[in-house]
């Protein structure tokens, strides 16, 4: 799977759009510092059940793109780096 890579506008609108914090630990973020986190992880495009499974979890179409807008979050570059492939657990 080749990854999305980031241009400086999409990063400089998801860290604007989220208060210039990171999402993770929710500490602000300059923005040279701005990492882009996939909450659904972009590896769960070379896992088709995985993917299934975490998307009908969170109640998301099957069509949902893990490489829109509505999937990322600015985050610390460590932040990202401690999350890696973490599914979150929806929470009602």
């Amino acid at each position: 799977m080749k990854k999305h890579k980031f241009s400086t506008l999409e990063r400089f609108v998801i860290w604007s759009h989220f208060g210039r914090t990171c999402q993770l630990c929710l500490e602000p973020i300059a923005f040279r510092d701005t990492t882009i986190d996939h909450l659904i992880p972009e590896s769960l495009l070379d896992s088709p059940e995985q993917l299934k499974s975490a998307l009908i979890s969170f109640g998301l179409p099957m069509d949902f793109s893990i490489n829109g807008f509505e999937n990322w979050l600015p985050a610390h570059a460590l932040c990202n780096q401690k999350k890696l492939k973490t599914v979150f657990r929806p929470s009602p």
